[in-house]
């Protein structure tokens, strides 16, 4: 190996647990990664915890996979548990989940992240330090979106992003909206982060607390689009500065922006699609019981087609699919570097085909017993192998490998894939609508609301109007809730944001903002600055299904007027089905599937979205041996790695590799320091783009021959 190459080992890197890390080479002439492998370190087995419970339970034990999205799991087992037992929820139950589940797990979340985890990777703290040229640069560098925030310079907006002990003002008033943002969840909740209220049909809330979601949810609806609207200003003047941010390769000089952290060429994108139109067929018909084959067969593809994100699976600008259920059935999870039992003897076989009647996993016969609704969580543990210098097939991760399979005449194509708040944005750009437009909105919603979110062409455009038109739009909903649910007390709204007044930014409270998104490609700046567009897009989702709800509370003939949820009767339950839930998560597609056997969970098993993102490579000899014959991505001129990576292109023909890794095959070092003293702020910088949600120390080992260098890194702020 000699002195040319170092190992950068990022352990943990995590959700809040610390169990998740990035073992990276790096070839120090070029000072470029060149071979990287994301790792689970623990195993937690609530697949195997769930077995022989009831189907119900699965709410809330997987909310407890995580501190932080909870919320997510409860909301995508409760789906997959509305069809396993029938009981779709009603249009106030669906419209009830998108106003909890856009403030606890959409504003509360990505803001968060944006700014108290991975903002401060772009703070004068940081940058100054490692990169003072750029930093230099920034304090030159004028905000295209200043008024909009109170930052002049990217220089005064590093400044504004420090974190403790010296926050800047971004952070300071972060705090105050997340709050904001968990108290409204909390109402519809009960509590957080792992809701009470979520039910299979529904959701379990007292109509006569209607009222403050107009007295107390509303008001802070009103400051929290005043916040998104400054949040993601200031993401995209950093998204174009970084743009001015030149980086050496040896292609020669490429700008930031479009090139580090890249992950696929063309991008590879999941949506689950997000926010229930509570008139789908689904939700309005009249049955208190709809078996789950026809809920699926008839009614899921219409339901979830009417979302407010659609969703669908994108090959560049393409859009493969549209519909969940061919999603779903094509769907598979490989361990083929993960600590489990791989072979297919170790898998169940409860169902070959989808209730639709279409086979699993697209057809590919020795392949169907990696199909979810089949698939067993069976651990073996082992050790971890000489990585990242030496690899040699073995497994390394407790993190499984969800893949997309298509049959390609007997031929199985298996494709990793990008989930997360761009994969999102990605395929709602190609689609050509605006929810706020639609006929189905127009047609129920009693009131007008002045947002716009018009999209097609691999583009969306959004508009988010000044203070006195969100107030006006305000009051219009209490207005028209007064007239239909009865006496509401006065309702009083904030026009500024605590902190930034008028003279800070005055167009932020007197101008329209128009601000827009374009399918490009997944580098970190883009999957930022794509998770800062997802959180407008979020609060503009809680406006439209605030006025949805205003037209299922008139809908006063319906048999579900005013019942929050189907009338299941615990514990009745099914003797056999099958569930599926998908969801947009704030980290991307999460995705659970229930077998149902003698009234209990035969099999449960859920992907979170960093399953995929952290997913370890895909081995293809090993999936030769089952008789499968692979089509690689690279076999379909899909990339990873660049052209002069003659190694890693050779590679892409004997293994599948996962968004993490690939990302972190695309990462330069910028930091101007010599090696020995090299922190891995750009790697670092790709992985909390996905928002993996790190509540844990990071260590970083540098390793070189004869000499070791350890480095502590905090989620906010390196100890240098």
């Amino acid at each position: 190996m000699g002195e040319k190459y170092i190992a950068l080992k990022i352990d943990p890197v995590t959700r809040i647990e610390g169990h998740l890390g990035l073992f990276a080479k790096i070839d120090t002439d070029r000072r470029k990664v060149v071979d990287a492998y994301a790792i689970g370190i623990m195993f937690r087995g609530f697949e195997v915890i769930l077995k022989g419970r009831t189907p119900d339970t699965a709410i809330f034990v997987t909310s407890r996979s995580c501190g932080v999205c909870g919320g997510a799991h409860a909301n995508a087992s409760v789906l997959a548990c509305d069809m396993a037992l029938g009981v779709p929820p009603t249009p106030l139950g669906a419209l009830l989940r998108n106003l909890a589940y856009a403030m606890t797990d959409y504003a509360y979340d990505h803001s968060v992240l944006l700014c108290l985890l991975e903002a401060p990777d772009f703070s004068e703290a940081i940058v100054s330090k490692l990169t003072p040229t750029v930093w230099e640069q920034a304090k030159a560098t004028s905000s295209e979106y200043a008024g909009y925030h109170p930052y002049k310079t990217i220089g005064d907006m590093m400044l504004g992003w420090n974190p403790i002990p010296r926050p800047g003002l971004t952070y300071t008033l972060c705090v105050y909206a997340q709050r904001l943002a968990k108290e409204c969840g909390s109402l519809l909740y009960g509590k957080f982060p792992h809701p009470a209220t979520l039910v299979p049909g529904g959701v379990a809330f007292d109509n006569k607390y209607l009222e403050k979601i107009f007295t107390y949810y509303l008001p802070r609806l009103v400051l929290l689009t005043l916040w998104v609207k400054t949040i993601v200003a200031q993401w995209r003047d950093m998204l174009e500065f970084y743009k001015q941010v030149e980086v050496e390769t040896e292609s020669g000089r490429v700008n930031y922006t479009d090139n580090i952290g890249l992950t696929y060429e063309p991008a590879i994108m999941l949506s689950a699609g997000l926010f229930e139109y509570p008139f789908a067929e689904l939700y309005v018909d009249d049955r208190d019981y709809i078996p789950y084959d026809e809920f699926y067969a008839d009614f899921m593809d219409k339901a979830y087609s009417k979302r407010f994100h659609r969703p669908g699976f994108a090959i560049g600008d393409k859009l493969v699919e549209t519909e969940l259920t061919e999603m779903q059935r094509r769907m598979i999870e490989l361990t083929t570097s993960g600590y489990y039992q791989h072979e297919p003897q170790y898998m169940s076989r409860y169902t070959e085909l989808d209730p639709a009647g279409k086979p699993l996993a697209d057809g590919i016969v020795e392949l169907i017993p990696y199909h979810e609704w089949n698939k067993e969580t069976v651990p073996r543990p082992g050790p971890l192998p000489d990585i990242p210098m030496r690899w040699l097939g073995e497994k390394y991760s407790w993190v499984g490998e969800p893949r997309m399979v298509y049959n390609r005449r007997g031929k199985a194509l298996i494709l990793p894939f990008e989930a997360g708040p761009i994969s999102k944005l990605w395929v709602h750009a190609l689609y050509s609508y605006d929810p706020f437009r639609q006929r189905e909105f127009t047609e129920y919603s009693p009131v007008s609301l002045p947002f716009k979110l018009t999209s097609g062409g691999g583009r969306i455009v959004m508009s988010i109007p000044p203070v006195s038109e969100i107030i006006e739009a305000a009051r219009g909903i209490v207005s028209e809730a007064r007239e239909i649910i009865g006496k509401i007390p006065e309702v009083s709204f904030v026009s500024e944001l605590p902190l930034i007044g008028r003279t800070l930014a005055p167009d932020l409270y007197d101008s329209e903002l128009v601000i827009t998104w374009e399918n490009v490609r997944s580098t970190t700046l883009y999957r930022l600055y794509a998770r800062a567009f997802s959180l407008a897009c979020a609060i503009l989702g809680a406006w439209w299904s605030l006025a949805l709800l205003l037209a299922v509370l008139r809908e006063r003939k319906s048999k579900w007027h005013l019942k929050p949820g189907r009338p299941w009767k615990y514990p009745s339950y099914p003797p056999a089905s099958l569930g599926v839930g998908w969801l947009e998560a704030p980290r991307g597609a999460v995705r659970h599937w229930i077998v149902v056997r003698d009234s209990r969970i035969a099999n449960y098993q859920y992907h979170a979205p960093s399953t995929g993102n952290a997913s370890p490579r895909t081995i293809v000899e090993d999936l030769e041996k089952l008789g499968v014959s692979v089509i690689t991505p690279a076999e379909e001129g899909i990339r990873y790695a660049t052209s002069t990576d003659y190694e890693l292109l050779r590679r892409e023909k004997l293994s599948i590799i996962g968004p993490w890794e690939a990302s972190s095959l695309n990462c330069y070092i910028t930091e101007e320091l010599p090696p020995d003293k090299w922190t891995g702020l750009d790697i670092v910088r790709a992985l909390r783009s996905f928002d993996p949600c790190m509540g844990c120390a990071i260590h970083a080992e540098l390793l070189k021959i004869n000499k070791i260098l350890e480095k502590r890194i905090t989620p906010v702020v390196w100890t240098l």
